[in-house]
């Protein structure tokens, strides 16, 4: 199974994918990330270019770059993004909401 993290500066538990629309989102843009996040929001029935995405970099220079403010919502990829999203709930205080991918496409 694969999988990623889409996690949002605050809690929204009637978060819909419809809610990227117009948003900015530090997407991980490796081949197989992308192309799933992609697939994802295909899924969903969301043009992917009607989402801001942000390249940010590397998925070091992505957690730094939401950290510091950049984009409403952030897309790591799994497993790593477990560890990654436990870290931003506690260091940036907000509370954090993850989608897995599994749930979307299942």
């Amino acid at each position: 199974m694969d999988g990623f993290f889409l996690s949002g500066r605050t809690i929204d538990p009637d978060f819909s994918w419809s809610k990227l629309v117009g948003k900015k989102v530090l997407v991980d843009h490796g081949g197989q990330p992308l192309a799933m996040f992609k697939y994802a929001c295909f899924k969903k029935g969301i043009d992917f270019t009607d989402i801001g995405v942000v390249d940010a970099g590397t998925t070091d220079e992505m957690e730094d770059a939401f950290r510091a403010g950049e984009g409403d919502y952030v897309h790591a990829q799994g497993p790593m993004s477990a560890t990654w999203s436990l870290q931003l709930v506690k260091q940036l205080v907000h509370v954090r909401f993850q989608v897995w991918l599994r749930c979307v496409i299942g």
